[in-house]
C-alpha cells in the first residue's frame, strides 16, 4: 500500500553565472550525467528520436545509495533546445523501481544580470513500497541540491565537486 509517506515533490531555483544557451547544453546532455550526479553508477541511452521541435532520449539510470542498495529506472526525456526545456518521465514501457516519476527542467535568462541563467528543476517522486525510509529521507534532502549543484559548478567553471576551478 502507498501512503504519504511515498511520495516527494521538490523544486529548486538557482541562478547561475552562465548565459541560458551553455546551461542548457549542460542540463540536456545526459550522456554526461556519470561522474556529476553523487549516486549516478550508470546511465545508458537505448532509444533517441525526435518529434518536431523536441528530441526524445530514453535513457537507463542506475542509482547506488548505499553498498549492495541500489535501485534503476528509465526515463523518457523529451529536450526542448530553443524553449530550454527538459521534461522526464519514467518510460512505462520498461521495469522501474520507482513507482513514479516526472520532473523538468527550465532555463531562462537572469531577468536582472546580463550573462546570467535562472535554472529552474521540478521532481515528482513516488517511492518504491520497500524503499526504507532513511534512504527515503536521504534522497528527499540530498537530491534537490545535487540535481542543480552540479549545474551551477559545471557552469561557472568550478569542478562538479566544488573544488578548485576553471582558468
Amino acid at each position: 500500500a502507498t501512503g504519504p509517506w511515498a511520495a516527494a515533490r521538490g523544486v529548486a531555483v538557482t541562478e547561475i553565472a552562465a548565459p541560458p544557451e551553455a546551461v542548457f547544453a549542460r542540463v540536456s546532455a545526459i550522456e554526461g550525467y556519470v561522474g556529476k550526479l553523487p549516486m549516478l553508477a550508470s546511465l545508458t541511452v537505448y532509444e533517441q528520436g525526435e518529434a518536431g521541435a523536441w528530441v526524445i532520449k530514453r535513457a537507463r539510470y542506475t542509482n547506488r545509495i548505499l553498498p549492495g542498495y541500489a535501485y534503476i529506472n528509465h526515463l523518457e526525456h523529451h529536450i526542448n533546445r530553443r524553449m530550454k526545456i527538459m521534461n522526464f518521465d519514467l518510460d512505462t514501457e520498461k521495469q522501474n523501481d520507482f513507482e513514479a516519476m516526472s520532473g523538468r527542467w527550465f532555463i531562462e535568462a537572469h531577468p536582472n544580470k546580463p550573462g546570467w541563467s535562472r535554472a529552474y528543476y521540478q521532481v515528482n517522486l513516488q517511492f518504491p513500497r520497500m524503499m526504507p525510509g532513511f534512504v527515503r529521507g536521504l534522497l528527499i534532502n540530498q537530491g534537490l541540491s545535487s540535481a542543480t549543484g552540479w549545474v551551477k559548478d559545471e557552469c561557472e567553471g568550478r569542478s562538479p565537486s566544488g573544488l578548485g576551478t576553471a582558468g
